[in-house]
């Protein structure tokens, strides 16, 4: 019966500050380590958190399950909060941010859990390309990694006179390699460093280039074939409305020979009674 938790009133905002402090000054709440011995010491404390919060206010008694419970629902809401943070600031979708009010509840939930609200920070790996250092000859016009004397090398330059520097394309440096491959640079030489764009880059500029030409050819077959079906729609509408007026036309002639039909009639009888009468 021990695991059924009998609902009862809210925690209003100065309980649930109490029953946090009361977290805060026990560690043995707060300790990520999950055995027996620490279950059982953990259901002894949530005992004595009890008994302290219940001396300490006075609205209402509260259970250790009913503590229990609610400070399992302050972690997750935690870690909601911190994502919807999270999210609020690598969306994408323009315009201004959504504003989050601050909680200090939860600030005081997310600094007890610590690294639990919001993962670890992994300072390696990523879909970055690595930054390409070209050590060419000083005989070739254009320094290209195509080129028989050049050779690819990822370098890190450690200076600690100087800031470091983050170079996103590649770089040129005139420079000496030994015979393990290794960039020798004068530490008192000036070093001629020029930019140059990577083979890649022209490579990905001149796909997005044929694909926007594509994409121009498309729109114009596709305005051409919406100008030749709205001339081919007018052409059927003035066949339509030349086939209206034949029937016109045809309907009148059938009703002149009515017309030509009925006087014959007439004419006829008139002819029988001259005759009866002679």
């Amino acid at each position: 019966m021990d695991s059924e938790v009998v609902r009862g009133k809210p925690l209003s905002k100065d309980e649930t500050k109490a029953l946090i402090e009361l977290i805060e000054n026990s560690r043995i709440i707060t300790t990520k380590t999950t055995n027996a011995t620490n279950n059982s010491l953990k259901k002894k404390e949530w005992h004595c958190i009890a008994e302290r919060f219940n001396a300490n206010t006075a609205t209402c008694r509260r259970t250790p399950q009913q503590l229990r419970l609610k400070w399992e629902n302050l972690k997750k809401n935690c870690r909601k909060y911190n994502t919807k943070i999270r999210m609020n600031r690598i969306k994408t979708g323009g315009g201004v941010a959504e504003y989050i009010p601050p909680d200090e509840i939860l600030d005081r939930v997310g600094s007890l859990l610590g690294s639990t609200v919001s993962g670890f920070v992994v300072p390696f790996g990523g879909d970055r390309e690595p930054e390409m250092l070209i050590a060419g000859c000083s005989d070739c016009a254009n320094v290209d990694s195509s080129c028989e004397d050049a050779r690819v090398l990822n370098v890190e330059i450690k200076n600690n006179s100087t800031p470091p520097v983050s170079l996103a394309k590649s770089v040129v440096l005139d420079c000496e390699l030994n015979d393990n491959s290794e960039v020798v640079l004068a530490p008192d030489e000036p070093h001629h460093v020029s930019f140059t764009t990577p083979r890649r880059e022209k490579k990905k500029r001149n796909r997005d280039e044929g694909r926007s030409a594509r994409n121009v050819a498309i729109a114009e077959y596709y305005s051409e074939k919406k100008k030749n079906l709205k001339s081919n729609l007018l052409q059927n509408k003035l066949k339509n409305k030349n086939i209206k007026l034949e029937n016109k036309k045809l309907n009148l002639e059938i009703e002149k020979l009515k017309l030509e039909n009925h006087k014959l009639k007439l004419e006829n009888q008139k002819l029988n009674i001259e005759l009866e009468e002679n």
